[in-house]
C-alpha cells in the first residue's frame, strides 16, 4: 500500500493541477466535434491522474460509443435502453464509482468485452445539468499504484470540464437539428452562460475542498462565507461609488470565488493545520504562508486562461484576506484602499465565521458579542463601510449562519 503524499507533494500536486485543469478548459472550451478532441481530452486526464490505460465514452442519441481509448479497442458502440439510464441517473450524485458493486450489470458487461485488457478501477459518470453525457473510465496508476483522496478531488474538478463541454457540444448540436430562429438562440446563449457559471462555482467549491478535508472542525464554513460575502457585496452595490463596480456578475464572482479564500492550506502541515491549541509564534508564522502559497496558485492557473478570468478575484481573496485596514495584518501588510475590494469583505465574513464557529479550543461566540467585536474592528481591521453594510444585512448573517450550522 502506497503511502499518502506529504503536504509539499500536496502543494505541488495542487499546482499541477490547477494548470491541468486551466489547459483542459481551454482546450475543450471550443469543441466543435468530440472525436477530434476526444483523444486529446483522454490523454490530458491520464497524464494528471498518471493511469496506464483509460477510455472516454460519450453518449449520443440513446448510443453509448467509446470515442477515445488508450490500451484498448475505439470504435464500439451500446444502444442505451432508457431502463439503464434511469438506473444510472438514480444511484448518488457522487462521480467516482466502485467498479465492482455498483455499475450496472450490462454496461460493466460491454465493457469488459470491448476492453478486455483494461482492468477498470475508476469509472466516473459524467453529467451535466442532471444529465449523463458519457462516462470515464481509467486503469490503476502506473507502477500500479493507488489513487490517494487527493487524485480523486482532482480527477472530481477534470470530469466537471469535460462533462460540461460534452453537454455544450450536444446542446450545440441539438440547436442546429432544431434551426432556431435568432431570438430562440439569444436566450439559449444566456441559459449556456447561467450554467457556466454554475460549473465555475461547483469547480471552485471543489478545489476548496481539498483544504476544507484536511481541516475537520471547518464543517460548512464555505457556506457560509459565500453567503456572508453574498450579502455584503449586495448591501454595497447601493453605495453610489460603488455602482459600477458592484454589478451582478461581481457578486456572483465572489459567490463563486470566495470558498476559495484557504485553499493555500492545503501546504499547511498537519500538526499545524489540526492542532487543538494556540500556535506558537513559528507555527503561526507558517499558517500565514497558506496566503502566498493559495493566492500563487491561483496567479499560476489564471496564467494559463486567455483575457478576464474568473480566477482573478479568487486570487485576490486568497492573497490578502488576512489584510487589515490599518496596515498591521499580513502577508504584505496591504493598507486601506490598497487592499482589494473582494478581499475585504471577505475579511470580514471569515472572522465574524470564525467567532460565531465552535472549535475544539473554543466555544462559538453569540451573534451579538461577535458583533460587537467587529464594531471594534472598525477602521483598524475592517472597512468602515463594509462593517456598516454588515451592520445593515446582519438579521441576514444569522439567517445564514442558522441554516449552514455544522
Amino acid at each position: 500500500m502506497d503511502t499518502e503524499p506529504n503536504f509539499e507533494e500536496r502543494y505541488e500536486k495542487l499546482l499541477y493541477s490547477f494548470k491541468s485543469a486551466a489547459e483542459m478548459g481551454e482546450t475543450i472550451s471550443g469543441v466543435r466535434a468530440i472525436a477530434a478532441s476526444a483523444n486529446e481530452i483522454l490523454l490530458n486526464v491520464m497524464g494528471t491522474m498518471g493511469a496506464s490505460k483509460g477510455a472516454l465514452l460519450t453518449l449520443d442519441r440513446g448510443m453509448l460509443i467509446v470515442s477515445a481509448a488508450r490500451g484498448a479497442q475505439a470504435d464500439q458502440s451500446l444502444p442505451l435502453a432508457q431502463e439503464l439510464l434511469s438506473e444510472l441517473e438514480a444511484l448518488p450524485n457522487i462521480l467516482l464509482l466502485r467498479w465492482e458493486t455498483e455499475f450496472p450489470e450490462q454496461l460493466k458487461h460491454f465493457c469488459d468485452t470491448a476492453f478486455a485488457d483494461l482492468k477498470v478501477v475508476l469509472a466516473v459518470i459524467l453529467r451535466a445539468q442532471k444529465r449523463i453525457v458519457g462516462f470515464l473510465l481509467l486503469s490503476k496508476r502506473f507502477m500500479n499504484q493507488d489513487y490517494h483522496a487527493d487524485d480523486l478531488h482532482v480527477l472530481d474538478l477534470i470530469c466537471q470540464h469535460v462533462s460540461v463541454a460534452l453537454y455544450n457540444f450536444n446542446l450545440r448540436r441539438e440547436i442546429q437539428a432544431a434551426n432556431l430562429q435568432l431570438s430562440d438562440k439569444v436566450v439559449e446563449l444566456q441559459v449556456l452562460m447561467q450554467r457556466l457559471s454554475r460549473t465555475q462555482s461547483a469547480a471552485m467549491v471543489g478545489l476548496a475542498k481539498l483544504a476544507e478535508t484536511r481541516d475537520p472542525e471547518t464543517g460548512l464554513h464555505l457556506e457560509r462565507i459565500r453567503n456572508y460575502c453574498r450579502v455584503v457585496t449586495e448591501e454595497m452595490s447601493k453605495i453610489p461609488e460603488y455602482t459600477s463596480l458592484i454589478t451582478p456578475e461581481y457578486i456572483q464572482n465572489i459567490y463563486n470565488s470566495s470558498p476559495l479564500h484557504d485553499i493555500g492550506k492545503v501546504g499547511i502541515p498537519d500538526q499545524i493545520l489540526q492542532k487543538n491549541g494556540k500556535l506558537t509564534p513559528e507555527e503561526f508564522q507558517i499558517m500565514q504562508t497558506h496566503t502566498v502559497m493559495g493566492g500563487n496558485a491561483m496567479s499560476a492557473a489564471d496564467e494559463q486562461l486567455v483575457g478576464e478570468s474568473f480566477l482573478e478575484m479568487a486570487k485576490e481573496i486568497a492573497y490578502a484576506h488576512h489584510e487589515k485596514w490599518d496596515g498591521s495584518g499580513y502577508p504584505y501588510h496591504l493598507k486601506g484602499s490598497d487592499i482589494p475590494f473582494s478581499a475585504r469583505i471577505a475579511a470580514l465574513a471569515d472572522v465574524y465565521d470564525a467567532l460565531t464557529s465552535k472549535r475544539v479550543y473554543k466555544d462559538a461566540l453569540p451573534h451579538d458579542r461577535a458583533k460587537r467585536i467587529i464594531l471594534e474592528g472598525a477602521g483598524q481591521h475592517f472597512d468602515v463601510q463594509v462593517v456598516n453594510a454588515f451592520i445593515r444585512r446582519e438579521s441576514e448573517f444569522i439567517k445564514i449562519r442558522d441554516e449552514y450550522f455544522g
